[in-house]
């Protein structure tokens, strides 16, 4: 059982290595840290995942707005509401972000000429998150 846990440690923490280092910063607000990447699918097409990671001693509602910038041109933007859980364990395994825009495909650009950035975000602190209907 012992050498079950700790093969799980492991692998728990190489895998959360080799996140860190493919994830780039985008912003911090209130404790908040926005990080992406940019991550071909099964089918090769290109997307965009956007993660959260909540350091304040609450949870949080986070409303953010990325945008697309292609050549200094705004191309698009995308809006993220989320509410982010407050614990250790809610950080590793929070849900990551998926955006798919046919800009990021376009075969005149590559994923490095394409600038992402949050052009609005708004954290506030609650008391818990509620369930919402899908």
């Amino acid at each position: 059982m012992k050498k079950f846990i700790l093969s799980c440690l492991l692998l728990v923490n190489v895998g959360m290595a080799a996140q860190a280092q493919s994830y780039q910063e985008l912003v911090t607000k209130d404790k908040v840290t926005v990080k992406y990447k940019f991550k071909e699918s099964k089918e090769g097409a290109t997307e965009l995942y956007i993660k959260f990671k909540n350091k304040a001693k609450s949870a949080v509602n986070v409303d953010a707005e990325v945008g697309f910038y292609i050549n200094g041109i705004m191309e698009e933007s995308a809006v993220i509401n989320d509410c982010l859980k407050k614990s250790c364990f809610d950080n590793w395994f929070r849900p990551v972000q998926l955006i798919q825009n046919d800009s990021f495909n376009n075969e005149k650009f590559e994923p490095e000429d394409i600038k992402v950035e949050i052009t609005e975000i708004k954290v506030e602190k609650i008391d818990e998150c509620r369930e919402t209907d899908s």
